[in-house]
């Protein structure tokens, strides 16, 4: 299971892949993607993941629309103090879910 980090106009989302069936289309509209572009990304987002990442790595799938409104697939690092990334140690998750910015 990974989880995807999808930056939208209305700021970072995360998403865990386990929890895609739950997102409705009207949250999908919010975002600005489909459900098979976001599918999409979460495969993108897993080859990246077991190509350029190594065992300990504090890393996650990072999905960015770019200027020509294409989607895109990045590896975006979490800092140690930021506590590991999505879900990580320090990572206040029932925050995130208050702020309807992460998926669980």
């Amino acid at each position: 299971m990974i989880t995807l980090a999808l930056a939208t106009a209305a700021g970072t989302i995360e998403i865990r892949q386990d929890d895609l069936s739950l997102i409705t289309d009207a949250q999908l509209g919010e975002f600005g993607i489909s459900r098979a572009g976001l599918l999409r990304l979460f495969a993108e987002g897993l080859q990246v993941m077991k190509s350029s990442t190594r065992v300990g790595e504090q890393v996650c799938p990072c999905a960015v629309q770019t200027l020509d409104g294409q989607w895109e697939v990045r590896l975006g690092c979490y800092p140690p103090l930021m506590g590991g990334g999505p879900g990580g140690r320090g990572t206040d998750q029932s925050q995130l879910q208050s702020t309807g910015r992460a998926f669980r």
